[in-house]
């Protein structure tokens, strides 16, 4: 059995000694190693054949000075993969870090295809957290496919039902063609979205605007093939991709009939989008902007807080009476949201955003903080590095707005920022 070793440098090697193997030491990539780390293995620790064989079938062992087209790597007979050298537990953390690793395409293909049919037919509290990963990259909750299959399969085809919506899923991203004149545009409604995915509600007596595949893709490797047919053909592939779809309307916004859609293919969708708004924008770009400030306002590791009358206090004032107060004379700029769009501010984040915010602004300039500025909030550790910290650009002078102003002099410059911004924006839709 294999062992995986550190070298040196800080890399991996695995040493593979046996009959069964031509050569005995083997070099890993560092996402293999991780891979064999999720195991629950440890350094020098004997980890199982068939783990060993996954990681040469994703390309992540190569012989020293040989790449992995060497013929003595090729000759490797693959072992039964019936041997159950591992918890189930374990096994599951191992196909989370090929998702991770690899994504969930990955799973319908190679050994790694393997590994996964091993996994099915397993009590549900044991792969929960695989079909909850599974599920989630397709669009579904875990509620959702547990709910569809005790309802269809009795409880018995938890992964194989994830497995299966996720084939839904990436055919409606990279295959599916749309109506682009349905009739019944006007009557679909954006409910949600969490990013990759929009939840958008259709009439019910909506003819479908597309055609469900009524065959798994070709790739997917054959045995696995044939433990999903029957999901499929029962209907997660046709009939039954409305209902999946409407559990999860049903669960997720109490909505009955709908698509669940990848979100870069919305512009694809004939549905009705808010129009753009500059009265949108502004007030999210200025809301997002009070949330990094009130971070800095929270953090331990910062010199202030609420209410202390620090200058970095008195700015968050400033942006908050914008947009909770109003400012020259003009209604805070949450209530010309209110009152001036037919849309509302979800709304608008939902269709240009990921849910939470929006992403995809189009008359506001969002930029990362000046340098002085990252110094103070990564540098001390009241941001995380790495974490996406964006501000708006005041529209006259090009200038990004501060988050942790420490002068009078930078607050100042700060609110004179703040002021290019019009106290009453084009709303785009007057109603």
């Amino acid at each position: 059995m294999p062992k995986l070793k550190r070298r040196k440098d800080g890399g991996y090697f695995i040493h593979a000694s046996g009959d069964n193997n031509p050569v005995n030491t083997f070099q890993v990539t560092d996402r293999g190693a991780e891979i064999v780390k999720s195991s629950g293995r440890s350094l020098d620790e004997f980890f199982p054949d068939q783990l060993f064989y996954l990681l040469h079938d994703l390309d992540h062992l190569s012989t020293k000075g040989a790449d992995l087209t060497d013929p003595t790597i090729g000759d490797i007979t693959n072992i039964d993969w019936a041997t159950d050298e591992l918890s189930v537990e374990s096994r599951v953390q191992v196909a989370l870090q090929l998702i991770e690793t690899h994504g969930v395409s990955q799973l319908f293909d190679g050994d790694a295809a393997k590994w996964v049919l091993g996994l099915t037919g397993n009590a549900p509290v044991l792969i929960e957290p695989l079909v909850e990963a599974i599920a989630a990259a397709a669009g579904y909750s875990y509620e959702t496919i547990h709910e569809y299959n005790d309802m269809f399969h009795e409880g018995e085809r938890l992964l194989d039902i994830a497995l299966c919506a996720y084939l839904q899923y990436q055919w409606l991203r990279d295959t599916a063609t749309f109506d682009g004149e349905s009739q019944h545009r006007k009557h679909r409604v954006v409910h949600g979205s969490t990013g990759s995915h929009i939840y958008i509600e259709v009439p019910s007596d909506e003819q479908t605007t597309y055609t469900i595949p009524t065959d798994m893709p070709e790739s997917i490797d054959e045995a696995l093939r044939d433990e999903l047919s029957d999901v499929w053909g029962l209907g997660v592939g046709s009939a039954g991709f409305a209902a999946l779809s409407s559990f999860e309307l049903t669960n997720r916004h109490d909505i009955e009939h709908g698509v669940i859609l990848p979100a870069e293919r919305l512009a694809d969708f004939p549905v009705d989008l808010p129009p753009r708004s500059v009265l949108t924008e502004q007030y999210e770009a200025l809301r997002l902007l009070q949330n990094h400030v009130e971070h800095v306002l929270s953090s331990p590791n910062s010199d202030v807080e609420y209410g202390d009358g620090s200058i970095c206090d008195q700015w968050y004032q400033h942006i908050h009476d914008r947009l909770t107060n109003g400012s020259n004379g003009e209604d805070a700029l949450g209530a010309q949201q209110g009152d001036r769009v037919d849309h509302t501010a979800q709304t608008y984040r939902d269709c240009y955003g990921d849910g939470e915010q929006v992403t995809d602004f189009k008359f506001i300039t969002q930029t990362q903080p000046d340098e002085s500025e990252q110094l103070r909030l990564f540098g001390f550790g009241i941001f995380d590095h790495g974490e996406q910290v964006h501000v708006p650009v005041a529209p006259d002078t090009e200038a990004p707005l501060p988050v942790y102003p420490q002068s009078e002099h930078e607050l100042t410059q700060a609110v004179a920022l703040l002021d290019e911004f019009p106290a009453k924006p084009s709303a785009g839709t007057p109603v």
